[in-house]
């Protein structure tokens, strides 16, 4: 089993599977190993510890994921969690419904009065992610705003 942990944003990710699967995707052979690790939570620019044994007084503070090493390798490759993952017509109303947009992560393309929109965050935080399809521009992911209050809150009851 192998567990990483971020201690800007107290995210953690327990993995296990067939030892070479683990090793090539998120272990010694990967790209990331031994400390470059990306948080995959949004708006968390981190990185991720590869540890064998978590402290019993961190864990009580750790948001632990269950996840197979191919979630683990799309997490770290910005695809985020698999909750976020949901993008149906229906996933991406609810989450918009009324809110105004807060922000808008953007970039010009160079020589052209075009841009590249890469996320959208409303006013609540939710940060929709957009990439590119053959029929027009895809939300690939939906992550939602990170409350810390509600996650003391819910680590106490």
């Amino acid at each position: 089993m192998i567990t990483l942990a971020c201690i800007q944003c107290y995210l953690a990710l327990r993995t296990s599977g067939e030892f070479d699967e683990v090793d090539y995707l998120i272990g010694t052979r990967c790209d990331w190993y031994p400390d470059r690790y990306p948080c995959p939570r949004s708006g968390c620019n981190g990185k991720m510890t590869l540890t064998d044994v978590i402290d019993s007084k961190i864990l009580p503070l750790l948001e632990v994921h269950e996840l197979n090493p191919q979630e683990c390798f799309q997490a770290f490759n910005g695809l985020g969690l698999p909750k976020e993952r949901s993008c149906s017509e229906v996933d991406v109303l609810r989450v918009m419904g009324n809110k105004k947009i807060k922000f808008i992560d953007m970039r010009n393309v160079n020589n052209t009065t075009r841009v590249i929109i890469h996320s959208i965050v409303l006013e609540d935080g939710c940060r929709i992610y957009f990439g590119s399809s053959p029929q027009g521009a895809m939300v690939y992911r939906i992550a939602p705003p990170r409350s810390v209050v509600q996650e003391v809150l819910d680590g106490q009851s």
